[in-house]
């Protein structure tokens, strides 16, 4: 199982380094369940390939999102992935760095679990928040 779920979520991330919506999504299980935290404005458990892409959608309608660099670590229950990522306030252009930690599952090679991790969901937050002045 964990080779095909660290292959899963390299292809996942490649691809949505490269902006390969389409690729990224063949990676996810139809019963994915990916979990984000309750304090961001998408909150709680969202499924399937469509959960995913409508969280992508709620978040990008603030910030953009660059993954810089990741690293995959391997576990006999779940892949962890580590990423250093930057968020751009689309209204004001600031950006905050900060990493984000990623722990995934999968089935029949694709993923089927995610649990997402901010470093500071306050600092992410905030930059979603700002408006032009």
């Amino acid at each position: 199982m964990t080779a095909d779920c660290v292959a899963a979520a390299t292809c996942l991330l490649d691809s949505m380094m490269r902006g390969d919506v389409e690729t990224a999504l063949s990676t996810l299980h139809p019963e994915l369940v990916v979990h984000e935290p309750d304090s961001l404005w998408y909150p709680g458990d969202w499924h399937g390939p469509q959960g995913f892409s409508d969280i992508i959608g709620l978040m990008t309608s603030k910030l953009d999102l660059e993954i810089k660099s990741y690293e995959t670590f391997d576990s006999p229950q779940a892949t962890v992935m580590r990423a250093e990522v930057t968020f751009t306030s689309k209204a004001t252009g600031r950006s905050v760095d900060l990493s984000v930690v990623e722990v995934y599952k999968a089935r029949d090679g694709r993923i089927i679990d995610m649990d997402i991790y901010y470093k500071d969901t306050a600092a992410v937050i905030a930059l979603a928040e700002e408006s032009r002045s």
